[in-house]
């Protein structure tokens, strides 16, 4: 396993003061999953100015995946500190149940990893969440997917988003006229929401990231 790292280091231009994680999450959710998309979604991030990232490579998915991981955690000072005792949802992308499509889904071996990784930092609790936005059968997706055998083996619980519990909460992205949004409540429960997405092409962007794969946090 190799890696390659580019880093970073940026300063929030509102306010002088270093864009800790924590702020960039919150940004994130508020900007992304409440509805935007296009160049709205990227105007809106633009005050965000430079972030520090982590970008390391994998020979496979049956290997070098959880390694990847705990560099990336190493090199972004992710602190056993900041995750001990913390509730975990982890955001896969899973659209198609189609058996034996890898390229479609986030990886389950990849949620695997990620879950691995964040309970070695003492993490309380690690759910999986999706609202699967093609097929509503989230049971048939998972089944085929592949993701739920990884699931019941690591005993890691999924919730079905288009189902929990939903809270009204502002539109803090103001990019649209609503001047307010539905989502989940087990999103303001978590402490750390991580988007795990799965790189595609897109005709408006040239491939989807994290920020399009939030918008799969709404009902």
């Amino acid at each position: 396993m190799s890696s390659q790292e580019q880093k970073a280091d940026g300063r929030d231009p509102r306010a002088g003061s270093p864009l800790t994680r924590r702020r960039f999450v919150k940004s994130v959710l508020a900007g992304s999953a409440i509805g935007l998309s296009g160049v709205a979604g990227l105007r809106y991030c633009q005050h965000l100015g430079q972030i520090r990232t982590f970008v390391g490579r994998a020979e496979g998915y049956d290997s070098g995946l959880f390694q990847a991981i705990q560099d990336g955690f190493r090199e972004l000072e992710v602190e056993t500190g900041e995750v001990k005792g913390k509730t975990v949802l982890l955001k896969p992308n899973l659209v198609e149940p189609h058996a034996g499509a890898g390229h479609i889904n986030t990886h389950p071996l990849f949620v695997r990893a990620a879950a691995e990784s964040f309970l070695r930092l003492g993490a309380a609790r690690i759910l999986v969440a999706e609202a699967p936005g093609h097929r509503r059968d989230s049971l048939l997706v998972l089944e085929e997917s592949g993701l739920a055998e990884v699931l019941i083996e690591d005993r890691i619980p999924f919730l079905d988003l288009n189902y929990e519990t939903a809270a009204k909460v502002a539109n803090q992205g103001l990019m649209t006229g609503m001047e307010s949004l539905f989502l989940p409540t087990v999103l303001r429960e978590a402490d750390w929401i991580v988007s795990l997405a799965k790189m595609k092409t897109h005709h408006w962007t040239g491939v989807t990231l994290s920020m399009k794969n939030l918008f799969g946090v709404m009902p």
